[in-house]
């Protein structure tokens, strides 16, 4: 069990990570996190995650007086200090009063998807909902939470979310991708959090020639395509093989191999956005 965290930069115990019940950001969630990933001792792609924090500060009007500079020196510092070789890392940024923002950094138990899933693909269990302000990453976690709960107590690897028009956004804690032709399709970027995963997916595509076009995807629609995949820091590229009671005839050839060149590209990045 990890028991140190960082608070603003000073390496503590963990038992000093306790905010009162009377405090507003433990009572209305007010606050943003990232989790960044870190894998025998390479942390990946760090500065975009700071920027994606900061900007999530900004989307829901959460001031304070940390620079990326900052938050990144206390992130190196705290890794410094881990003995552990594998784990996440997580940010949560509090604040009420730009003075007295507060950044937690902790180190979390990595979570390792089962390699059959990559084979067989998983399944995903459609909910009507669309997330508030959805490009920020914020502590308002209750429906994501819940939504994810009943997946899972239905089998699924996650939930999948389905807005007021009838197209899909998003998972819970991934985003979602159709293949068919060999194109590949994504919901808008403005309808959903802009994961890291899928910007470093963009840049592996573009060095194999590929891309992603970005249009509303009617959830009805979804079997009219070849295939289905999510993305997340933890998920990378997981084949999606049921959506709801239905359920595509195969994994389609194109998943496996996207699946493959992202890990490729993953092994070879040494954590760095520029190499990938």
């Amino acid at each position: 069990m990890i028991d140190t965290i960082s608070i603003n930069g000073r390496i503590t115990s963990s038992t000093e990570g306790i905010l009162p019940i009377t405090s507003l950001e433990v009572t209305y969630g007010v606050g943003v996190y990232e989790n960044i990933k870190v894998r025998n001792n390479i942390s990946y792609f760090i500065p975009q995650h700071v920027d994606r924090i900061l900007n999530s500060a900004r989307l829901v009007d959460i001031t304070h007086e940390l620079s990326s500079e900052q938050i990144i020196t206390y992130l190196t510092e705290y890794k410094n200090s881990m003995k552990e070789d594998s784990y996440n890392l997580k940010m949560i940024l509090l604040a009420r009063e730009k003075e007295g923002a507060q950044l937690y950094i902790m180190a979390t138990a990595p979570q390792f998807p089962k390699k059959q899933w990559y084979r067989d693909g998983v399944s995903v269990t459609p909910f009507k909902y669309e997330r508030w302000k959805p490009q920020a990453k914020t502590l308002n976690m209750f429906p994501s939470y819940y939504y994810y709960k009943q997946a899972k107590a239905q089998g699924a690897y996650d939930a999948l979310y389905i807005d007021h028009k009838g197209n899909v956004h998003e998972g819970s804690r991934t985003n979602v991708f159709l293949i068919k032709d060999n194109q590949v399709y994504s919901p808008p970027k403005e309808d959903v959090l802009e994961g890291v995963t899928l910007m470093t997916l963009e840049r592996v595509f573009k060095k194999n020639n590929m891309n992603i076009i970005y249009q509303p995807i009617p959830f009805d629609s979804i079997l009219s395509y070849d295939g289905m995949f999510l993305t997340s820091t933890s998920t990378k590229v997981m084949p999606v093989k049921t959506v709801g009671d239905q359920s595509f005839p195969e994994i389609h050839n194109s998943i496996h191999t996207i699946r493959e060149m992202y890990e490729t590209a993953l092994s070879t990045c040494e954590g760095k956005f520029d190499l990938i």
